[in-house]
């Protein structure tokens, strides 16, 4: 098992590591989430209807298609929830967000949760989706990407490439070379380095960027870790340090699952795959 010991924020002080306030908060999401998960699951189920029936009185004080999705379903939201009430509310369709995104944003959003941020989807099955986030939303995100980084074991000191979809990159051909893995994983621990770059980079230039940084870890569209398997395997080019390939934002089959990283169709043999 690989061992991580925390970033201090105090260089003379190196273990027990004084973490920085940014890194603090993530580890105490850490421990949360490690303690609950060997709770009873009533006791997760408990905490899980308290949160929704925050959530719920906010989006019936704030939001204007739940107000009128609660009142319709005769849902009084300042009334405990249990499984057959909660039940009564409809799903929420990819049509229903993009017809009504002004009615769907909060007109109130708590000042604790902090920035505000416009961010969208890749469209990789179905129109893209514009949505709202906000810092508190992010750290979350942070907390559960450094939560899969330990769940799976990873280690953290190895190098790492991402590759991005740059649709909205002001240099969709910028490449970048940085000290860390980013917020999650950074704030908390020392890190190798990672380099990103965008999946419409022509794929010999990815083979190239990839192979002189020799990452742990690759990160990309599974349509791209399947284009890119395909290209070594042709080229007859290895990673002689690569662990896993991560995929994200696509659905993932078996056939681009083989492509990727099945016996004998790429020169990866001893990474294995997970899908972000």
């Amino acid at each position: 098992m690989t061992m991580h010991t925390p970033r201090s924020s105090i260089p003379e002080i190196v273990w027990p590591a004084i973490p920085s306030p940014a890194g603090a908060m993530l580890m105490a999401l850490q421990f949360q989430i490690e303690q609950s998960q060997w709770w009873p699951a009533e006791t997760i189920e408990q905490l899980q209807w308290r949160q929704l029936e925050s959530l719920l009185r906010h989006a019936y004080e704030s939001v204007p298609h739940y107000r009128a999705v609660l009142n319709e379903a005769g849902l009084n939201p300042s009334q405990p929830l249990n499984t057959e009430r909660f039940a009564r509310l409809p799903l929420l369709s990819r049509d229903d967000i993009v017809g009504r995104v002004d009615e769907l944003r909060s007109k109130k959003v708590p000042r604790e949760h902090g920035k505000v941020y416009l961010k969208s989807t890749s469209g990789s099955t179905g129109q893209p989706l514009k949505i709202h986030d906000t810092e508190a939303n992010g750290l979350f995100w942070y907390a559960l990407t450094l939560r899969d980084h330990l769940w799976h074991g990873h280690d953290i000191g190895g190098g790492f490439v991402a590759i991005r979809s740059g649709r909205s990159a002001k240099d969709p051909d910028a490449v970048n070379d940085l000290d860390s893995w980013g917020p999650s994983s950074g704030r908390v621990f020392d890190t190798g380095p990672m380099t990103m770059f965008y999946h419409l980079t022509p794929i010999e230039r990815q083979a190239e960027l990839i192979r002189s940084r020799d990452p742990h870890y690759l990160l990309a569209y599974p349509s791209n870790a399947a284009r890119l398997a395909r290209y070594f395997a042709d080229h007859d080019l290895t990673l002689a340090n690569l662990r896993q390939v991560q995929t994200y934002g696509e659905s993932i089959g078996p056939r681009s699952a083989r492509s990727a990283v099945g016996p004998g169709a790429h020169p990866w043999p001893t990474c294995t795959a997970t899908k972000r």
